[in-house]
């Protein structure tokens, strides 16, 4: 079918990777395909793992990433996430895989404290049409429970 009109949102938690994400890190790939209104929408995981209520990027040994859908039409303009307790990690931002991509796109800082969540809201500079972009972080505690993307026309 065809997508609806603009913009797309997509609102995830934690528990919809269930299925996809391992407990603890390693190192292979894995997809998860998110229904959505009827559409589908496949997301990539490599290193990344679930603990507890959050999503941890890495253990802080080896480069994880989240890959989000690349939308037919859309560009991603903006991530939203609610990063766990103790999430004051920067991440970086790809439009390629971060295993062999050259540079990063921006970087982010993930403002959670060591007692509370934050909600941050990140702009992407200069989106692009139809491109899979990348959250990644080698360091421990770059963390988030929620994730709210948004695509437009």
């Amino acid at each position: 079918p065809e997508q609806p009109s603009q913009p797309i949102t997509l609102t995830v938690d934690v528990y919809k990777f269930d299925e996809a994400l391992h407990t603890s890190p390693k190192k292979e790939y894995v997809e998860y395909t998110l229904t959505n209104g009827g559409y589908r929408y496949k997301f990539g995981f490599y290193y990344a793992f679930k603990s507890g209520d959050l999503i941890r990027l890495t253990d802080g040994t080896t480069l994880g990433y989240v890959k989000f859908p690349a939308i037919d039409g859309y560009k991603l303009t903006n991530i939203t996430l609610t990063s766990g307790a103790g999430s004051n990690k920067r991440i970086k931002l790809w439009s390629d895989d971060p295993l062999t991509a050259a540079k990063e796109l921006d970087a982010y800082e993930l403002l959670g404290t060591s007692t509370t969540t934050a909600e941050q809201s990140f702009d992407i500079k200069d989106p692009q049409v139809g491109v899979a972009y990348y959250i990644s972080s080698q360091a421990t505690n770059a963390q988030f429970r929620n994730l709210v993307l948004t695509y437009e026309k």
